[in-house]
């Protein structure tokens, strides 16, 4: 595994173009299969609901303590 200053020393800071700083992750063009679009969409679904259902506990859990203490 790299270290962060190796990753770090790798990649440029700042490409300048002129009009607009852009980082290197800019002018990167990646490609992904449907497969794996998919499952990145899924992917990020699911944990986007977990995190609504930890969030709605955690304030239901709030909400009961409050009450107790009252």
């Amino acid at each position: 595994m790299e270290s962060a200053s190796q990753h770090s020393a790798a990649c440029p800071q700042r490409i300048e173009t002129g009009e607009i700083t852009k980082s290197p992750f800019a002018q990167i063009v990646i490609e992904l299969t449907q497969a794996e679009y998919i499952q990145l969409k899924w992917d990020a679904n699911y944990w986007k609901g977990q995190y609504h259902q930890v969030k709605q506990k955690n304030e239901d859990l709030k909400l009961r303590h409050l009450d107790s203490l009252s």
